[in-house]
This record gives C-alpha cells, structure tokens and sequence, in this order.
C-alpha cells in the first residue's frame, strides 16, 4: 500500500476513537412518578392514556383516561410523549423499532415502523393499517 491509503486508513482509525465520533443512541430514561401521564396497557394489543396515581415496589396503579383503575407492572406502563423532553437525535426511532402509538382517542396500540423520512414515521398496526405521524408523537417500546 502506499503511503497515502496508510494515512487515510490512519485518519479514519483515530476519527472513529476519538469522542467526536457519534456515539450509539441510547433513549432517554424517564423516572415514572405519581402523577405522571403515561400510556398503561389494557387487554389484548391496546393501551390507553392514564395517570400513574400511586407506586408500590414494581406495582403501578393508574386512573385510565375513562376513569377505571389498573395495577400493572412496570413494563405495562411508558411515559406518554408530552413527558418526554427529546430532540431528533434522541429519539433513537429506526426502521424496524416497535412503538406505541394513537390509534384512535386515548387508545393506543402497538405498531412496527416501516420507515423513517427526517421526524416522519409510517408506522404499521397489528390489524395492518398504516399511519404517518412525527416521531415525536409515538413511544418506543423495548429492545
């Protein structure tokens, strides 16, 4: 090899150590507390909008938006949208990604991100509808 290529394979070697490389995407954690909005799970696929009104170890109660009451565990329950203070580049949303997003009133369901275009996500539900929405608008579950 030449001394050129040596010095690029060297440039792009100590780029990518150095901290100015991106660093992989990590969401943002969210303590969840009384009084807090979030999305808790229902039935079925669905969730719904609530409000987390007492916590107990990892049991979390919650008054859902139609008023009825739940116990569930933490994995039962995300932070509605309007908790989360994010930008673009902490969303950490890619093609592929599960979320949780309105499917209709304070219903919320689980959906698979098809595609990503800047903050606008089509997302696809489980009964196979899809919807464009900002990414902003959904909560991503797991992984």
């Amino acid at each position: 090899m030449n001394r050129l290529v040596l010095g690029l394979i060297a440039s792009l070697v100590l780029f990518t150590a150095s901290p100015l490389a991106s660093a992989p995407c990590k969401p943002p954690t969210v303590s969840l507390k009384p009084g807090m909005k979030v999305i808790a799970a229902l039935a079925g696929p669905n969730w719904a909008e609530a409000t987390i009104t007492k916590i107990t170890g990892e049991q979390i109660m919650v008054k859902y938006a139609d008023g009825g009451l739940g116990g569930l565990g933490r994995q039962e329950v995300a932070p509605h949208p309007t908790e989360l203070t994010r930008s673009s580049t902490d969303l950490c949303i890619n093609k592929g990604d599960t979320v949780l997003a309105p499917a209709q009133g304070t219903t919320w369901r689980s959906a698979k991100v098809v595609n990503v275009t800047g903050e606008e996500l089509e997302i696809k539900f489980v009964d196979g509808k899809t919807k464009t929405m900002k990414a902003s608008g959904v909560v991503r579950q797991g992984k």
